[in-house]
């Protein structure tokens, strides 16, 4: 018996494509790349954190905001969605929050000189 491929959840998306049109600016193709991506396989982290980032850089931050936080739940340990939500939860007057997203963020990358200033901007918003 042959699978029936309209079936399949999951549907394989060539992300490369995506991360080269977000970092050479192009936003709203990437964007569409990851929407497509998320919506094939809702499990892929790297799916979800790439969807943040685009709609972290077109100012949609609570959409951001929960594309990281799934990123988060499916892989702890991503470094630039727990950063990415860090400096969202500061634009968004949440201190005490990032603090602890971006601390976990440090966490995972010690060297990150980004995430240790956005912890300090934190902490110093915190006791604003």
């Amino acid at each position: 018996m042959t699978k029936d491929p309209s079936t399949d959840t999951k549907v394989s998306v060539d992300l490369s494509e995506a991360w080269r049109a977000l970092n050479t600016g192009d936003t709203s193709s990437a964007r569409k790349i990851f929407e497509k991506a998320v919506h094939g396989d809702p499990s892929d982290p790297e799916s979800w954190t790439g969807l943040g980032m685009c709609l972290e850089r077109t100012l949609n931050y609570e959409a951001a905001a929960n594309s990281y936080q799934r990123a988060l739940t499916l892989e702890p340990n991503i470094f630039a969605a727990a950063h990415g939500l860090g400096r969202l939860l500061i634009h968004t007057d949440q201190s005490d929050k990032a603090i602890s997203v971006l601390l976990k963020a440090t966490d995972i990358n010690p060297g990150s000189e980004a995430a240790w200033c956005d912890l300090g901007a934190a902490q110093l918003g915190l006791n604003q």
